[in-house]
């Protein structure tokens, strides 16, 4: 009887100290996990503050775009009344 006593208590000693051990190895990984998400949100609020700043370039250079476009329309028409008014002359 004094055996399996002494089998017990040594056994339950053993999960006590492998239960501390594997409770280490969590923390060390929820740390990690969270180094990572850390990194990772970073990551993407880079890559809005990259993807913001193309769009208001874009926005800018089509908003010229369509300046130059309706400035060389209006050129063109003016060409084409003094053409026609020429012809008519």
């Amino acid at each position: 009887m004094d055996i399996v006593v002494i089998i017990l208590l040594s056994l339950s000693v053993l999960c006590f100290i492998l239960s501390i051990i594997k409770q280490k190895q969590d923390v060390k990984q929820d740390l990690s996990v969270e180094q990572h998400t850390l990194q990772l949100m970073g990551d993407v609020y880079t890559l809005q503050t990259k993807v913001e700043r193309l769009e208001e370039e874009l926005l800018v250079t089509t908003t010229k775009e369509d300046k130059q476009t309706s400035s060389l329309h209006q050129l063109k028409q003016t060409i084409a009344e003094k053409k026609s008014h020429t012809v008519i002359l």
